[in-house]
């Protein structure tokens, strides 16, 4: 059986890893990798460099790694099925003031005035 440069047999690059059966396969390898980032991240900003290119080399090294734990973050949020802050709004409440009548106000209803002593109704 011939195998491609990645190692595959029929030339898939899903050959050798098919689709996880379980999605919490998933949801565990990007806790994982979260973690390995972090870990990686650790052990390198505890060293110190010597030169200006090892410097550099590190700074590299923990922006990759500060993208990794963040994209890990991102997927593992997804996977749970959390939107992203502030995307949804609760809903409103009702209110519990009667709502204002809209339009012209008719004017209030005056009562006749009773007759005065000595005078005829009409």
């Amino acid at each position: 059986m011939a195998l491609d440069a990645n190692g595959n047999s029929d030339g898939s690059a899903y050959a050798r890893n098919p689709r996880p059966k379980n999605k919490f396969v998933g949801l565990s390898q990007a806790y994982e990798l979260r973690e390995l980032a972090f870990q990686e991240a650790a052990s390198i900003a505890k060293s110190e460099p010597s030169t200006f290119d090892e410097r550099i080399a590190r700074a590299r090294a923990l922006q990759a790694l500060g993208s990794l734990w963040t994209d890990a973050c991102d997927r593992i949020r997804i996977m749970r099925g959390r939107p992203l802050p502030g995307s949804l709004r609760p809903e409103r409440k009702p209110s519990k003031r009667k709502p204002r009548a809209s339009g012209p106000v008719a004017p209030p209803k005056q009562e006749p005035e009773p007759p005065k002593p000595g005078q005829e109704s009409p």
